[in-house]
């Protein structure tokens, strides 16, 4: 015969879990009942948040105290980087209509762009690109004087880009791969 938790509690015999109040609160967010006793849970932006705050302790943190006597240490310089997407937003249409239009559908990082970034202090750079952008035609056929005149000679890095920030070059769906 079971006991019930009233009969425990009267006893001193209940364990801790039912001793502890049993209160119930709305979790808003999942729209269901949670108990006093529970420990809320950490959600996706709190935990953004306190990573975030962790990586910017860990980076900018207090550097060791120097001896005395001996010349300071220069750290290297550290490589902030951003991410440059326009080109890779043209691939929801970009064989089978005509939504690939350069600076209506997709914008192309310009000079003053990249030199702001580098004034800011941004020394890397990905620019993730669709493969169709940088070989829009089919193999074996001319190259299409539009993409040159675009985005410059397919596998190269235009000069004035490198010129400001070290660049990844990300060809997205690479050939063969759609």
């Amino acid at each position: 015969m079971t006991m019930g938790r009233r009969c425990l509690k009267k006893q001193g015999q209940a364990p801790e879990w039912l001793k502890l109040p049993r209160l119930s609160c709305r979790d808003e967010k999942k729209g269901r009942h949670r108990s006093s006793t529970e420990k809320p849970r950490m959600h996706r932006r709190e935990f953004s948040q306190a990573a975030a705050s962790m990586a910017a302790l860990a980076f900018w943190g207090r550097q060791p105290a120097q001896a005395a006597g001996q010349p300071e240490a220069k750290m290297p310089p550290t490589a902030i980087g951003t991410n440059l997407s326009g080109l890779e937003w043209a691939a929801p249409g970009l064989r089978h209509s005509l939504s690939s239009a350069p600076n209506i559908h997709f914008t192309v990082p310009r000079k003053a762009d990249v030199a702001y970034l580098a004034a800011c202090g941004f020394t890397k750079n990905r620019l993730p690109v669709q493969w169709e952008l940088l070989q829009p035609i089919l193999p074996g056929t001319p190259a299409n004087p539009a993409a040159r005149k675009l985005i410059g000679e397919p596998g190269s890095l235009h000069a004035g880009y490198a010129a400001y920030i070290t660049g990844l070059l990300d060809a997205h769906a690479a050939s063969g791969m759609r």
